[in-house]
């Protein structure tokens, strides 16, 4: 299989492209066939040595990730060979990320994608929602947990409310029934907090922040999602609400700031931090199911037109995909990992089978079919990127072959003019 790996901290160019084993699959775990991989700015963190040094003799980036169940072990349960899924911390700990073909993973790491959800919504869940969730969700006051309604009444203010992180914050609160204020630098990024689905965007860079808060939320904030604390105490303190929360979720090297302790203190303000990776397991199981929900409903979305613009690299470019986040690229940075889906269709009962055909694996999860004696479509939604699918329809008598091209519509036709019961279609697609 092929995977990135880096042997050594430093630049981007220490990652390389190897040829590795696909790896056997141990009790408890499950392996992957990944899809896509995201990239976040912890990735690069940890592959520069910033976060700290090498821990194995070779390390395979990214902690996050989408794909599909290729095997799992005996005592595995809860998942299916095929079934979709997404994947957070893979390579905390642990000398094996996303940035590869295959990946063997503890199953607690891998969670059920919804159906309605493409890949790509999967690899970028991950770090950024799981803190998102927490941010939302460790203040003393409550909720512990989101879910429609658990936010409704209170304002939340989002702080970098184009990132990954606020992207997710925007999506949650709202989802939560929250007020969502964010804070931009651009008019770029005001558009993208107004996609995510921002009630209100202030330009920290044209604007009163605080004043144009104040005039939002005369009360105050009851929470903050803060992603650059010293930049920002001042207006945090001015427009927080008696018993507010404020969760920084970032840090900067060698940063240290004094406190305005009086502002806090007769507010009752509480200052919490949220570290994704050592949140505590039953905190972290009740984020994932959270985020997990918030997907099945639809409220977690990617793309421009959701506020969060991707940027996609093939596996081979991961070095690039590195130093796009690490340059601070606006929207997330995913790396399309190609797949071999073999299908094969038995005309007579209209079932997709395994048999050589090449394309890259639907971030979506549905295949449409199609024949170009016949031009018209219908949709047949998959839940898995490989194995056996019931195709429904007509029965027919002739083979189909397929070919695909890059931008995901694939073609086939018909051996012949067979006459059918009814004018029939063939295409897979996203």
């Amino acid at each position: 299989m092929k995977a990135v790996i880096y042997r050594q901290t430093g630049g981007p160019e220490v990652l390389q492209l190897v040829e590795k084993p696909i790896p056997q699959v141990p009790p408890g775990h499950v392996r992957v066939r990944l899809v896509v991989s995201g990239v976040n700015p912890t990735d690069w963190r940890n592959r520069s040595g910033q976060s700290s040094g090498m821990k194995f003799d070779e390390q395979v980036p990214n902690q996050d990730g989408a794909g599909f169940i290729d095997a799992l072990a005996e005592d595995v349960a809860e998942f299916a060979v095929g079934q979709r899924v997404w994947l957070w911390d893979v390579a905390y700990a642990r000398p094996s990320g996303t940035a590869q073909e295959y990946v063997v993973i503890p199953a607690r790491h891998a969670v059920a994608l919804p159906e309605t959800a493409s890949f790509d919504v999967g690899a970028s869940l991950g770090i950024p929602a799981l803190t998102a969730y927490r941010t939302l969700t460790s203040s003393a006051n409550g909720p512990s947990q989101l879910h429609p309604g658990a936010l409704s009444g209170s304002f939340v203010l989002v702080h970098g409310g184009a990132g990954a992180v606020g992207h997710a914050a925007i999506q949650l609160a709202v989802w939560a029934g929250a007020t969502v204020i964010a804070t931009v630098s651009t008019s770029e990024k005001a558009q993208l907090a107004r996609n995510a689905g921002a009630h209100h965007v202030v330009n920290y860079r044209t604007e009163d922040v605080a004043s144009r808060i104040t005039a939002l939320a005369p009360d105050g904030v009851e929470r903050i999602v803060e992603v650059d604390l010293a930049a920002n105490l001042a207006i945090d303190v001015s427009v927080i609400a008696p018993d507010g929360a404020i969760s920084v979720y970032t840090f900067v090297d060698g940063d240290t700031l004094q406190t305005p302790s009086l502002g806090l203190l007769v507010k009752n303000v509480q200052i919490t931090f949220t570290y994704t990776y050592t949140t505590r397991a039953d905190k972290k199981d009740l984020a994932v199911i959270g985020v997990n929900a918030a997907v099945a409903d639809g409220a977690m979305k990617v793309g421009a037109e959701h506020g969060l613009p991707l940027v996609r690299f093939d596996l081979g470019r991961t070095s690039e995909a590195h130093a796009a986040v690490e340059r601070g690229a606006i929207g997330k940075v995913l790396i399309d990992i190609d797949i071999d889906i073999d299908i094969d269709i038995d005309i007579d009962i209209a079932v997709v089978r395994e048999r050589s055909f090449r394309a890259t694996a639907s971030s979506t999860g549905t295949r449409r079919l199609v024949t170009t004696s016949h031009n018209q479509r219908f949709t047949s939604h998959l839940s898995r990127a490989c194995g056996r699918y019931i195709v429904p329809g007509p029965a027919m008598s002739r083979s189909v072959s397929l070919c695909a091209d890059r931008s995901g519509l694939k073609h086939g036709k018909s051996a012949d003019g067979v006459r059918r019961q009814r004018p029939w279609a063939y295409i897979v697609s996203e």
